[in-house]
């Protein structure tokens, strides 16, 4: 059938939302890391060792805490 003769609910958009970030994050490693191993001349460790330091505390600790808090959640919720 057709999904939109179906009322949308809360727990279909927060499994969307589970996939899309998922498969947002891990694009983003991996692009990243196929784009340091393969242009290895052009960045240098260095420059993106400065540019991480010189971010503010809560950006680094936000977006290294919340994809995890938000997958955790997200997992016990489908176990329960």
């Amino acid at each position: 059938p057709h999904f939109a003769i179906y009322k949308p609910q809360l727990t279909w958009l927060s499994s969307i939302a589970n996939r899309v970030t998922g498969v947002a994050l891990s694009a983003l490693l991996y692009g990243f890391s196929l784009t340091f191993v393969v242009a290895l001349g052009t960045f240098e460790r260095a420059h993106i060792v400065e540019f991480i330091v010189g971010l503010p505390d809560y950006v680094k600790y936000t977006s290294k805490a919340a994809p995890f808090t938000f997958f955790f959640w997200n997992a016990l919720r489908h176990l329960s």
